[in-house]
């Protein structure tokens, strides 16, 4: 079999196979070959059956200071991925979102602790299962340990925090996978550092960048949400949707953001026994 669509921004194949044993995918460019062999492919293969598909999503867009130059691009990717979400089969009603712009197309409530501590025990619960999971996106500036939600308000999380919450969910459903993506400067530190760490075996957390450095904004948003976002709209997995979302954007800031994954729970980032555990879910469905 063959797919022969061109300038599509993401080509997904279905393959069942009719026994068991090994197979071989070859591609080849059609046509005439691009100048100086410069193209270059992004190949993602994964089993479908036993996906773990996220059940409830919770986006939380953050605020520094009130003239801060990038809230517009906070608000931005935050809308973005709420929008990417209907798009792909979420109903408003399971995604719980969180901003304090709460006049935007389908904020739920203002960036409080209250608010996410609500949306964790108490919103998702009815939501998430063994098999559909609860996906918590998060972006604002951080610091080490921490994370703004809104410290106009002095609303500021910490990693025991949110882990307390995120155990309280998994207390009232056993078992329940759990998605963590912070996008803020100094976000490692939700997985290893001096505060505590998210990690625990059934969740994977991913940071925008790892314990020591910042993560850069983009013209609009931040460079590794806008890759990273882009690449699960095209279909990846969260393990191959964040490794092309990493190099991106360590090329594109000269290696002085790091993201990290953890999904073992050992605290240990990007590690093969992460990519496995995270290769195994997605955020949206096939198409």
């Amino acid at each position: 079999q063959q797919w022969d669509e061109r300038f599509s921004p993401g080509i997904q194949f279905t393959f069942v196979a009719p026994t068991t044993g090994a197979y071989y995918l070859q591609l080849s460019t059609a046509g005439a070959p691009p100048v100086n062999n410069a193209a270059t492919y992004q190949i993602a293969v994964r089993a479908l059956d036993g996906e773990t598909q996220s059940g409830a999503t919770i986006l939380v867009a953050g605020r520094l200071y009130g003239a801060d130059e990038l809230q517009s691009n906070i608000d931005h990717v935050t809308a973005l991925l709420y929008q990417t979400l209907l798009d792909n089969g979420y109903s408003a009603d399971n995604i719980y979102y969180l901003a304090t712009t709460t006049g935007s197309p389908g904020v739920d409530g203002a960036a409080t602790l209250a608010n996410l501590q609500y949306a964790i025990t108490t919103w998702a619960k009815s939501r998430v299962n063994e098999s559909q999971g609860l996906t918590l996106y998060m972006i604002d500036h951080g610091d080490k340990g921490l994370f703004y939600v809104d410290d106009i308000q002095h609303e500021r999380l910490t990693p025991a925090q949110l882990a307390a919450w995120l155990d309280r969910l998994a207390e009232s459903v056993p078992n329940v996978p759990i998605n963590v993506l912070i996008e803020a400067c100094y976000s490692g530190s939700f997985i290893s550092g001096a505060a505590g760490t998210l990690s625990k075996p059934g969740r994977v957390i991913i940071t925008s960048t790892n314990l020591h450095t910042v993560a850069r904004a983009s013209e609009k948003g931040a460079y590794f949400s806008d890759y990273l976002i882009t690449a699960l709209r095209q279909g990846h997995h969260l393990f191959s949707g964040f490794w092309e979302a990493r190099i991106a954007t360590r090329q594109v800031t000269e290696l002085a953001q790091d993201p990290w994954l953890d999904a073992d729970g050992d605290g240990t980032p990007n590690e093969l026994e992460d990519a496995a555990i995270a290769a195994r879910r997605t955020l949206f469905l096939p198409s």
